[in-house]
């Protein structure tokens, strides 16, 4: 029997899966502090001020009482140049024009921002 077939008598597990394991191990703290350093600046993409205050804009005057426009960032996980770099959804029982909510966000975003709004 080839030696990378055989099997570790302490833990029944056959030498390859240990040589790959003993290989990768010391990458594991650096993968770690990754995860949390990736998950952390998603986050902080995902939730910025300047979101926060359109959508509480759109809300206060377009749906007071349900409070359910949303803006998604279409820029996080995206690895090719998105079409638009947000989207405004809009419930489609909000009695509002599409047009009316393109011209109201148009005035606060960057030029170099393009946007969508949907009726959800």
């Amino acid at each position: 029997m080839p030696t990378y077939l055989k099997k570790m008598p302490e833990t029944g597990l056959p030498f390859y899966i240990l040589w790959l394991h003993a290989i990768a191990y010391p990458f594991q703290e650096s993968h770690d502090s990754w995860k949390v350093w990736s998950i952390e600046q998603r986050a902080m993409a995902k939730a910025n001020s300047q979101t926060g205050v359109l959508v509480y804009h759109l809300n206060r005057l377009y749906d007071p009482v349900l409070k359910r426009i949303a803006i998604v960032n279409n820029t996080l996980n995206n690895p090719s140049v998105p079409t638009y770099h947000f989207t405004v959804q809009v419930p489609n029982t909000v009695l509002i024009s599409v047009d009316k909510v393109k011209r109201f966000v148009d005035r606060f975003v960057l030029v170099d921002r393009t946007f969508n709004v949907v009726v959800v």
